[in-house]
């Protein structure tokens, strides 16, 4: 299963973690885990490369691990990026409940 927690702070999102592999499918032909993967890697680099704003970012592909958090969140460009990924993680945990928790931490 794939645990997901999105992080909030003063009702704005800063940070994302993701752990676990889905387990849906084998290795490569994991429908649940690529969709996940393709989310969390577009959410980054949004924030990277389009808006241009640092992040802290760590990934593991053997272990199904990243986390990104943000240091300077205020941005609303940034803002909606995240809950685009939220609210589309939010669809996958509902499609796959057996496979994929969302949670969310703070305000």
């Amino acid at each position: 299963m794939t645990k997901i927690t999105f992080y909030k702070k003063n009702n704005k999102f800063f940070g994302i973690e993701c752990n676990g592999h889905a387990g849906y499918a084998q290795n490569g032909y994991d429908i649940v885990c690529s969709a996940i993967s393709v989310l969390c890697g577009n959410l980054r680099l949004g924030l990277e490369k389009i808006l241009a704003l640092n992040a802290t970012f760590e990934q593991d592909d053997e272990t199904g691990y990243f986390k990104l958090s943000l240091k300077e969140f205020e941005d609303e460009s940034a803002q909606v990026l995240f809950r685009a990924t939220y609210h589309s993680m939010l669809e996958i945990a509902n499609d796959y409940p057996k496979f994929v928790q969302v949670k969310l931490k703070g305000e």
